[in-house]
């Protein structure tokens, strides 16, 4: 029996940088990375996994966090 499991999930990273494409690509790195890691695991159990993203960018001024 296949049974699909969806997650619907909202992650935001909040990254001290220079300018709006430095922050992209720190969060594209960890991003990456994190799909590289499971991939190995969903293999392996046989899973067929399907990933529907959408990026949003939002300037974050004036915050010391």
């Amino acid at each position: 029996m296949k049974i699909m499991v969806s997650f619907e999930i909202t992650e935001d990273y909040i990254v001290e940088a220079d300018n709006e494409t430095e922050a992209i690509k720190k969060v594209q790195r960890i991003f990456d990375f994190k799909q590289s890691s499971q991939k190995d695991l969903l293999l392996q159990e046989k899973v067929d996994y399907y990933c529907d993203i959408e990026k949003k960018y939002t300037e974050i001024e004036g915050t010391n966090e």
